[in-house]
């Protein structure tokens, strides 16, 4: 099926303006009809076609404005990091310039899923392409203590310790 992802305008614009030809002769030929009207029909069929196109590209885009949340996962369990990011904006370079926010230095910091598991990348560009409102992130519970998430009080949250402590 990628080939109707990559050839889907194409195939719908000829269709539409088919079927807007066909009708054409079917209901509006005759012999009175001059060339000049089917050249008019012509010009119909490809207006109604690319306003369906442009109709089709619209909801792409505005897909592509949708804000992705950014969630944390420890042994089954999200955890909201208070991110988020437009779709058409989501890369690993961002993902990386987000996380060093809540960062306590700001300064490097290291997650197991982002630099040594290749299946994240793949994670990454199914949410890009609309498949989720989401990203989870798994991480093993020492690498939560190395960001500040609102909402979770460091030592003084029971919730925290119940995580890091795992």
């Amino acid at each position: 099926m990628s080939w109707w992802k990559r050839y889907k305008t194409l195939i719908l614009y000829i269709g539409i303006g088919v079927v807007c030809l066909v009708l054409f002769w079917k209901y509006g030929y005759n012999q009175q009809t001059s060339p000049w009207d089917f050249v008019g029909a012509l010009d119909s069929a490809t207006a109604v076609a690319l306003a369906f196109l442009a109709f089709m590209s619209y909801l792409e885009y505005i897909k592509s404005e949708d804000k992705i949340r950014i969630f944390f996962q420890i042994d089954g369990e999200e955890i909201d990091t208070g991110l988020s990011v437009m779709r058409k904006h989501l890369t690993r370079s961002e993902l990386f310039g987000l996380l060093r926010m809540i960062h306590k230095t700001q300064g490097n910091y290291k997650i197991h899923a982002i630099n040594a598991d290749p299946n994240f990348l793949n994670e990454i560009y199914k949410v890009s392409l609309g498949s989720s409102k989401k990203l989870v992130i798994p991480l093993f519970p020492h690498e939560l203590e190395q960001f500040r998430i609102k909402g979770l009080k460091e030592e003084k949250d029971e919730y925290y310790k119940k995580i890091v402590r795992r």
